[in-house]
């Protein structure tokens, strides 16, 4: 305990961060998750790979094959939704729900109409949705930097 209180003097802190140092808490986290959304067109969304070893098995099996991207939320999920989902916008999709490959039970999840994935909703609380301002319309010359 006395080499504990020793490694604290070396500055001076509250009462609080000196009991959540010696409990071992974190001094700082974040309260909410983000989401981003990339509302950009097809031709410059940003995609995500799969796992290695995905790709492994899908060269394996199809040497052709160039789904070696998962899914992106606004061009293939938010398209590809349920009916359940039809009325939801694709804000409440991206703040409520997951994307997931294999579930162990089809009663909390929903299947997508074409693609192999089911989404679950969230049950605490909701992704904070972040986006960047996209003008289709706004021309080269006046794009920011």
């Amino acid at each position: 305990m006395s080499f504990l209180l020793k490694s604290l003097r070396s500055r001076q802190v509250g009462a609080h961060e000196a009991a959540d140092r010696l409990l071992g808490h974190k001094l700082y986290t974040k309260s909410r998750q983000m989401r981003f959304a990339d509302l950009q067109p097809p031709h410059k969304a940003k995609h995500v790979l799969k796992n290695v070893s995905d790709i492994n098995s899908l060269l394996k099996n199809n040497p052709e094959s160039e789904h070696i991207f998962q899914p992106h939320w606004t061009l293939d999920v938010y398209t590809d939704r349920p009916d359940e989902l039809e009325n939801l916008s694709l804000y409440e999709i991206l703040a409520w729900y997951e994307r997931e490959i294999n579930t162990g039970s089809c009663k909390e999840t929903l299947k997508l109409k074409n693609i192999n994935f089911h989404l679950r909703r969230r049950t605490k609380t909701a992704y904070i949705v972040t986006h960047q301002i996209v003008n289709p319309n706004l021309s080269e010359e006046n794009k920011q930097t």
